[in-house]
C-alpha cells in the first residue's frame, strides 16, 4: 500500500506542472463535451504506460547519447509546432494542416491516434521514467514488482487529475462563449509552439 501511495504522492507532483496535454484535455471537454476529453485521457494514458514500460525495460539506455537526444528533441518539437499552428490558424478560421485537426467533428478513434501521437512527440520522456524509476530504487530499494506498483500509482494519479480537467472543462462549456473557446484554442495553440520551441532549446529534458 504505501509503495502506491508515493506513485500516488508522486504523480500528482506531475501534474502540478501544467503540460500541454494537460491544457488539450480541458479544452477538448470545454469543446467537445466530457466524452471527447476523457478520449485524450486514455491516449495520454496509454502512451504514458508504453513509454514507462520502455524505461523499465532499459530502451532509455539507448536514448542517452546526445546526438540521438537531439534528433528526437528536434522530432518533437516539429509536432509540436506544427500542431500549435494548425490549432491557432483554426481559431483564427483557417486551416493549416486539415487533417490533424483536434477540435474539429471528428471520429473519437481519430482523435485518440491524434492525442496519442501528440503525447509520443516527446519520447525523451522514457529517459525521465528511467531516471524517477531508478531515483526509487536508491531511495526506496524497491524490487522490479514494487516498481511496478508505484508505476501504477503514477498513472492513477495522471488519470483521476485528467479525469478531473475533463469534468471541469465540461462542467464550464455551459458557461463559456463561442468567442472565448476560440480565445482557449488560440492559446493552446501558442502554447504548443513556445512549448515546442523550448523543448528543442533546452540541454535537458523535463517532464
Amino acid at each position: 500500500m504505501r509503495v502506491i501511495v508515493n506513485g500516488i504522492r508522486f504523480g500528482i507532483i506531475l501534474q502540478l506542472a501544467i503540460g500541454p496535454m494537460c491544457l488539450m484535455t480541458f479544452n477538448t471537454a470545454v469543446s467537445q463535451g466530457f466524452g471527447r476529453g476523457m478520449v485524450v485521457v486514455a491516449a495520454i494514458a496509454v502512451v504514458d504506460i508504453i513509454y514507462m514500460s520502455l524505461a523499465g525495460l532499459g530502451v532509455a539506455q539507448l536514448m542517452k547519447s546526445a546526438r540521438v537526444q537531439k534528433r528526437i528533441r528536434f522530432f518533437g518539437a516539429v509536432v509540436l509546432v506544427l500542431f500549435g499552428a494548425n490549432i491557432l490558424a483554426g481559431a483564427l478560421g483557417y486551416s493549416l494542416l486539415p487533417n490533424i485537426s483536434l477540435f474539429g467533428e471528428s471520429q473519437s478513434s481519430s482523435l485518440f491516434l491524434r492525442c496519442a501521437f501528440l503525447t509520443a512527440s516527446s519520447p525523451l520522456t522514457i529517459v525521465f521514467f528511467s531516471g524517477v524509476f531508478s531515483s526509487q530504487v536508491a531511495e526506496n530499494h524497491y524490487r522490479p514488482k514494487e516498481l511496478i506498483v508505484f508505476g501504477a500509482g503514477v498513472m492513477l494519479a495522471t488519470g483521476i487529475f485528467l479525469t478531473g480537467v475533463s469534468l471541469l472543462g465540461t462542467v464550464l462549456s455551459s458557461f463559456v462563449p463561442d468567442a472565448v473557446i476560440k480565445a482557449m484554442n488560440a492559446a493552446v495553440g501558442v502554447f504548443l509552439i513556445g512549448f515546442g520551441v523550448r523543448m528543442y532549446l533546452k540541454k535537458e529534458e523535463e517532464r
